[in-house]
């Protein structure tokens, strides 16, 4: 039954708990729905190489209040394209200034580690399927 302004909180069920699912799972329950995340992979080990978070993606793991440093981040400080068959630096961009300049940090982490700060806003919804 809806509230007086309006606002009915709903049962959803997210299907896959990958980074895109945990995250619409971390919304949903922000906004005051229930929210069950079935997930049938376990995790166990490293999913893929990493993932990389700029300044519109931490924005948003920051008002979710995730622990965005349970996933042991790296901060770069520049960003070096190389040849490829060289090995040569072809350009380099300092990142320095990036927090300044985005108003927040880009964090690549390990891909487990992210989906690890992510799962630990989520942790009691969680079902394997």
């Amino acid at each position: 039954m809806p509230s007086s302004d309006g606002f009915r909180s709903l049962n959803v069920a997210v299907i896959g708990g990958g980074i895109g699912g945990l995250a619409a799972a971390t919304a949903l329950r922000q906004a005051g729905h229930r929210v069950t995340i079935y997930e049938r992979a376990d995790f166990a080990g490293e999913v893929g190489a990493s993932i990389s978070c700029a300044a519109n993606g931490t924005k948003w793991l920051e008002r979710w209040n995730v622990d965005i440093e349970m996933g042991d981040p790296v901060l770069l400080k520049q960003l070096i394209s190389r040849d490829w068959h060289t090995g040569e630096p072809t350009d380099v961009v300092d990142l320095s200034h990036y927090e300044q300049l985005y108003g927040y940090v880009s964090v690549p982490a390990s891909a487990c580690a992210a989906l690890c700060c992510v799962v630990s806003k989520n942790r009691e919804t969680c079902q394997r399927a």
